[in-house]
């Protein structure tokens, strides 16, 4: 999971990226993107590439002076879902 940090709840929202990153194999990271990558022209023991399945995209944003918060969430199979509930 990548989460972003939330500094100001007024002004920021809160990112949540969930899935797997596994390395790529020598081979398939060298033959990754084109010969213009940076990583092309360092040596194979100074990178590790990955590849990233994303499963679930959350974004969390606050409205503090209505006292709400509004939840989007994407997932492949589920699409784009947004629910929003109020708070005393």
């Amino acid at each position: 999971m990548l989460h972003s940090a939330v500094i100001d709840p007024m002004t920021d929202g809160e990112f949540k990226l969930i899935g797997k990153a596994e390395p790529l194999e020598p081979d398939l990271a060298t033959s990754a993107g084109d010969a213009d990558e940076w990583w092309a022209a360092q040596p194979a023991n100074a990178y590790q590439l990955f590849a990233i399945a994303v499963e679930e995209v959350v974004s969390i944003t606050w409205d503090v002076g209505r006292g709400s918060t509004t939840v989007t969430r994407w997932t492949p199979d589920g699409g784009v879902r947004e629910t929003s509930q109020h708070h005393p």
